[in-house]
């Protein structure tokens, strides 16, 4: 899905369309975040330090 949003994006002109690109991105990617921290189990706090780190 992201590969695919990301070839879409690149092949736009129209830069509304690249921003509607990069919001469906960014939704996707806080998606899979979510599922990783759940997976790992991470806490609050653990998740605080890797967005902060992330920034």
């Amino acid at each position: 899905m992201l590969l695919q949003l990301n070839k879409e994006k690149h092949t736009t002109t129209l830069e509304t369309k690249k921003e509607h690109y990069n919001t469906k991105i960014q939704y996707h990617e806080e998606k899979i975040n979510q599922i990783v921290y759940q997976l790992y189990q991470l806490t609050e706090e653990e998740i605080a330090i890797i967005e902060k780190e992330e920034k």
